[in-house]
């Protein structure tokens, strides 16, 4: 008689990985636990990084995971998350105070340039007073920066129904004469 010792060197291929992954903070969604395959049975387990369905901050996340047979063999595979930050973005109106029948105002104070303004009374980079009505309207700047984060800021203009002589939004005074 003699005894055979069969040993199990092979180790499982791991595969199915998902493809590295770039985004904006958030939640993350990515493929599926990988599989392997082997001559005996292998289970697949992470074990590194953030699992899908997290919801990451800007920084770069390394993903893990490892095939291990019965024997101890194992196959690695993984992918990295680059999660870009989103932009700082900052709104100060020029105009804090209108009457509802001034003329249309152009929009500024939105920064980085190239945002697009939203609210009520609002049509492009213009805001219609008589279009917003009387009362505290809030003006929004959204950008999105070339990764495709976006950021908004939010002011407020105040518009109110001027009684009496028609006023301006903007005043000037001036003296005569003048000596």
């Amino acid at each position: 008689s003699f005894t055979v010792t069969v040993t199990d060197a092979e180790a499982p291929v791991i595969s199915g990985c998902s493809s590295n992954i770039t985004t904006c903070p958030g939640t993350v969604i990515f493929t599926g636990t990988p599989v392997a395959t082997d001559n005996c049975s292998a289970t697949v387990s992470q074990i590194s990084g953030p699992s899908s369905g997290d919801s990451l901050a800007a920084g770069i996340y390394n993903v893990s995971y490892v095939a291990m047979d019965p024997s101890g063999n194992t196959d690695t595979c993984g992918f990295v998350i680059t999660v870009n930050p989103n932009p700082v973005v900052s709104l100060n109106l020029a105009s804090s105070f209108i009457c509802v029948d001034d003329a249309s105002l152009t929009l500024s104070g939105g920064s980085p340039a190239g945002g697009v303004w939203s609210g009520n009374g609002v049509s492009g980079s213009v805001f219609d007073p008589s279009a917003a009505g009387a009362g505290f309207q809030a003006i929004t700047y959204l950008y999105t920066d070339t990764n495709g984060c976006e950021a908004a800021a939010t002011d407020t203009i105040e518009v109110n129904v001027c009684a009496g002589i028609t006023e301006n939004g903007i005043q000037q005074f001036s003296m005569f004469p003048n000596p």
